[in-house]
C-alpha cells in the first residue's frame, strides 16, 4: 500500500544519503589523519582550536547537505542523522588521536634539538645558538595541541633543570678538585727535593693510571656504540607496533562496513515486519466485515472466518519469525561491535605502554652514559 511504499522510500533515501555523506566525511578525515592538507589548507598537527574549527566547519557543511537532500518524515530523518553523527564522532576521535601523535612526534624532534644544545659543551656562539633554539622551540610549541604542549614543555623544563643541576655540580666538583690538586702540588713540591726517586716512581704510576683511564674511555665508547645499536632495535620495535596499530584500524573499518550492511539488513526486516502487520490488519478488517454479514450468509461467514483464522495464524508465525531474525541480527551486530572495540582498545594500550617504556629506558640509559662519560673525562683531565 501507499504507507508501506512511503516508509520504504524514506528509509532507503535516508540510508543512502547517510552512507554517501559518511564516505565523504570519512575520506576527508582520513586525508587529514594521514598528514595531508584538506580543502581549506588545514594540515596536522593543529592546535585544539584550529582542529575544532575544521571539524565544526565540516559538520556544518554536512548538516546543510543533509537538510537539503534528506527525504522523509522528521522522526525518520532525525534517527538517521543521529546514527550518522555517532559514526562521525568516532572518526573525529581517530583524527584527534592522530593529531596528538603527530604533535608528540614534532615536539620530540624539537625537544631533541633542545637536548642536543643543552648537552653541547662548546662555548663558541652560545648566545646566538641559545636564541635560535629558543625561537625554534617556542614556534613549535605555539602550533601544538594542549596535552602534547604540556608534555613537551614539561620535558624541556626538566631537561634544562637537569643541565643546570649538572653544571652546578660540575663547577663545585671542579673547584674542590682544583683546591685538592693545588694542596697536593704544594705538598709534592716540598717533598720533591728530598724524594726525587719516590716522585719518579709516582710519576710512572700516574702514567700507568692514565693509560688505564684511556683504555676505560675506549671501552666506554664501545659500550656507547652498543647502546646506540640497542636504541635502533627499540625503534624498529616501535615501528612494528605502529604497523599492528594500522592493521587494527583496518579491522575496525571492515567492522564498520559490516555494521552498515547489518543495519541495511535490519531495516529491510523492519520493512517486511511492517508489511506483515498491514496484511494482518487487512485480514482482521475482512474478518470483521464477514462477522457483520453472518446473519445473512452464515455458511459463507463460517468459511470466511476459518480462512481468516488460518491466514491470521500464518501471518502471526511469519511475524514472530521476522522479529526473531531481527533480534538475532541486532545481537550479532552488538557483539561484533563490542569485540572490535575491545581489540582496538587493547592494541592502543599496548602501543602506548611500549612507547612510554622505550622512552623512559632511552632517557635513563642516556643519562647514565652521559654521567659516566663526564666522570671519565674529568678524571682524564685531572691526571693529565
Amino acid at each position: 500500500n501507499i504507507r508501506a511504499a512511503w516508509e520504504t522510500v524514506q528509509h532507503t533515501s535516508c540510508g543512502a544519503l547517510a552512507d554517501e555523506l559518511r564516505e565523504t566525511a570519512t575520506s576527508v578525515l582520513r586525508e587529514l589523519a594521514a598528514g595531508r592538507a584538506v580543502p581549506g589548507g588545514a594540515k596536522l598537527p593543529l592546535t585544539d582550536d584550529e582542529l575544532n574549527a575544521v571539524l565544526r566547519d565540516q559538520r556544518h557543511t554536512l548538516k546543510a547537505q543533509w537538510e537539503e537532500r534528506a527525504i522523509g518524515d522528521e522522526a525518520v530523518r532525525r534517527v538517521y542523522w543521529q546514527e550518522f553523527k555517532e559514526a562521525l564522532v568516532r572518526e573525529e576521535g581517530l583524527v584527534r588521536a592522530q593529531n596528538a601523535r603527530l604533535a608528540d612526534q614534532r615536539g620530540i624532534e624539537t625537544l631533541r634539538a633542545w637536548q642536543d644544545w643543552l648537552d653541547n659543551n662548546d662555548e663558541e656562539g652560545t648566545a646566538k645558538a641559545a636564541e635560535e633554539i629558543c625561537r625554534q622551540l617556542g614556534g613549535a610549541m605555539e602550533r601544538l595541541p594542549t596535552k602534547p604542549l604540556s608534555r613537551i614543555g614539561r620535558a624541556a623544563v626538566q631537561a634544562a633543570a637537569r643541565r643546570v643541576a649538572a653544571a652546578r655540580g660540575a663547577v663545585r666538583e671542579t673547584a674542590d678538585r682544583h683546591e685538592g690538586l693545588q694542596r697536593k702540588a704544594v705538598s709534592l713540591g716540598e717533598r720533591a727535593a728530598q724524594q726525587e726517586g719516590a716522585a719518579r716512581s709516582e710519576l710512572d704510576q700516574t702514567k700507568a693510571e692514565l693509560t688505564e683511564a684511556q683504555e676505560q674511555v675506549s671501552n666506554k665508547e664501545k659500550e656507547s656504540a652498543c647502546l646506540c645499536e640497542e636504541v635502533a632495535a627499540r625503534v624498529e620495535e616501535l615501528k612494528e607496533a605502529e604497523a599492528q596499530l594500522r592493521a587494527a584500524l583496518e579491522d575496525l573499518d571492515n567492522a564498520k562496513a559490516r555494521e552498515r550492511e547489518e543495519g541495511a539488513r535490519h531495516r529491510a526486516q523492519v520493512n517486511t515486519l511492517e508489511s506483515l502487520q498491514n496484511e494482518l490488519e487487512q485480514v482482521r478488517a475482512a474478518a470483521a466485515r464477514d462477522d457483520a454479514q453472518r446473519l445473512a450468509a452464515e455458511r459463507l461467514a463460517e468459511a470466511a472466518a476459518e480462512n481468516a483464522s488460518s491466514e491470521h495464524n500464518r501471518l502471526k508465525e511469519e511475524l514472530a519469525k521476522a522479529r526473531a531474525d531481527a533480534a538475532r541480527s541486532a545481537e550479532l551486530l552488538t557483539s561484533e561491535k563490542a569485540a572490535h572495540q575491545d581489540r582496538l582498545t587493547k592494541v592502543l594500550d599496548e602501543h602506548r605502554q611500549k612507547v612510554e617504556g622505550a622512552q623512559r629506558q632511552l632517557a635513563q640509559e642516556r643519562e647514565t652514559l652521559q654521567g659516566q662519560h663526564s666522570q671519565l673525562r674529568s678524571e682524564h683531565q685531572k691526571k693529565v
